[in-house]
């Protein structure tokens, strides 16, 4: 009946699961999880936070002591190959720079600090066909990042697409606020561009009152000045001198730099992504979900069972969102379809009852595709943002959320022995070629005060596996990232599968999940 079980049992405590052996046929391995408590990982995490701070204050020879500390610890971490690029940059090294902003990309591809880095960096060169990409990838992943939005507001504004200048310039100054004033001076400029004067006096007498420098506000004044005469006159055309005065601005448009971000692991809520879609694509989305059921009924169809080996990072996070504490354990992982139904049995390492650390189970993570199984789906309602894509793959963008008119049966959240349902709401990206999931996000609804919950964000992206003796390919998932914040603290699990059984009655093989490579400039 449940899909999702989140167990909470205290720190020394074991997950109370259901004492259960492995079914006839399943592997058992009888050892325990590998546990990584190097502390390095600290020493590291240490130094970013220095290393941070010194480039922040102009520190170069600080900051370089830091952070190459840090990188020769942990060459493979975004936010180590982030700071070094960030280094590099202050330093004139822009080619270099970009390197390892691209490398920190190719490890995490959500990573925003890079993102807006090489999406500044692309726009200071002109080089508008792939910088724009990535800051809308970064407004997608949270529509309050204000400095992605003034970004393509300069970036739109030069190549006079003035109606995105101006919304991209509303955003910005939005979630900004006085931050964000060149933002708000685009705006103003784009709305006479468009020849909406009413609209371009009210945002620059606004922008006025934020008390600009002074050159800047003679210029501002100067515009203004010209817009009131013509109301006066009841003419709706630009004057010259309007435009002699936009020219003197070239210098303050130029595109602005922004300082060092250091990426809060706290994901946005659902609400505050805005996917990128084409909302003039028709969208059917009641085919679209019937089509996904029957691609999520055909896979448990076909899957009886399959074994994988599941990395886990668990983070405690600080009240900024980045690693407290750092743990890393492996499991041989292995699920089994309960006959009859959409739900899964998983078993670590031979059992049910599995250790976790921070004393938090988290079961049923393969099935959450399964919210469009007709087991669960009259249970959500539907509906479409549009036709967008995931790693290169046309995909139709699909929000479901909780009816108020239906029982809540997918997810149940367990603290000792108290348990309650959530309610939950999500996004699909779903192929438009098989109508497959190519990755699913929930979030809750609501806090549950009762039991402590006041956030739970899941992240699962799937890949294709092709059996070849059993004639299938699956999607399966090979990365889940789920995020709580529970008892006053935040936690963040990284689960990550690799080299996938699949087993049947007469079949067994062994095979990888193939290597994808996204392609970080399109």
């Amino acid at each position: 009946m449940m899909t999702l079980l989140l167990t909470m049992t205290g720190e020394a405590s074991r997950p109370q699961s259901p004492k259960a052996k492995p079914s006839s046929g399943t592997i058992v391995v009888e050892e325990s999880p590998s546990v990584d408590t190097n502390p390095s990982v600290q020493k590291a995490r240490k130094n970013i936070e220095k290393g941070f701070e010194a480039l922040k204050a102009g520190n170069l020879q600080e900051a370089t002591r830091h952070i190459t500390a840090a990188y020769k610890i942990a060459p493979h971490n975004s936010d180590t190959n982030y700071l070094m690029g960030s280094l590099l940059y202050a330093q004139k090294q822009s080619r270099e720079a970009r390197n390892y902003f691209l490398k920190s990309l190719s490890i995490d591809g959500a990573h925003i600090p890079s993102l807006l880095a090489l999406g500044q960096m692309l726009l200071q060169q002109e080089d508008f066909k792939h910088g724009i990409p990535l800051l809308q990838r970064v407004v997608s992943l949270d529509r309050k990042q204000w400095q992605a939005h003034c970004l393509l507001a300069h970036a739109y504004f030069a190549q006079h697409d003035f109606e995105d200048a101006r919304h991209e310039g509303e955003e910005a100054t939005r979630w900004g606020n006085s931050a964000a004033f060149t933002a708000e001076l685009i705006s103003g400029l784009s709305s006479i561009e468009m020849g909406r004067f009413d609209d371009a006096l009210t945002t620059l007498q606004r922008f006025l009152r934020n008390d600009p420098a002074p050159l800047v506000a003679r210029q501002i004044h100067a515009i203004v000045d010209c817009l009131l005469e013509a109301a006066d006159r009841g003419t709706t055309t630009t004057t010259t001198n309007v435009e002699r005065v936009e020219q003197s601005l070239a210098q303050l448009l130029e595109t602005p730099e922004f300082g060092l971000l250091l990426p809060s692991l706290v994901p946005p809520s659902l609400d505050d992504e805005s996917p990128i879609v084409n909302a003039t694509t028709s969208c059917p989305v009641d085919d679209i979900v019937d089509r996904t059921s029957n691609s999520v009924l055909e896979f448990v169809k076909n899957l009886d069972s399959f074994a994988a080996t599941e990395t886990l990072l668990h983070q405690r996070l600080n009240r900024a969102g980045q690693p407290l504490l750092e743990e890393t354990r492996r499991y041989s992982y292995l699920a089994s379809v309960k006959v009859g139904t959409p739900a899964f049995d998983e078993y670590r390492n031979g059992t049910l009852d599995t250790q976790f650390t921070a004393g938090i189970a988290a079961t049923g993570i393969l099935g959450i595709q399964t919210v469009f199984h007709p087991y669960f789906r009259d249970s959500y309602r539907f509906t479409c943002e549009g036709l967008g894509e995931w790693r290169g793959q046309s995909a139709w963008v699909i929000d479901f959320y909780q009816r108020d008119d239906r029982p809540s049966r997918f997810e149940v959240f367990r603290i000792g022995n108290r348990a309650g349902v959530v309610d939950i709401k999500g996004r699909a990206w779903v192929s438009t070629n098989d109508f497959n999931v190519l990755r699913i996000e929930t979030d809750i609804v609501r806090p549950i005060p009762q039991l402590s919950l006041l956030a739970e964000r899941e992240f699962v992206e799937y890949h294709p596996v092709q059996f070849r003796a059993a004639g299938v390919q699956l999607w399966l998932p090979s990365q889940v990232v789920v995020y709580l914040e529970l008892h006053g603290a935040k936690y963040r699990r990284v689960h990550t599968f690799s080299d996938y059984k699949l087993f049947s009655v007469k079949t067994t093989q062994i095979i990888d999940l193939p290597k994808v490579e996204s392609e970080i400039l399109p």
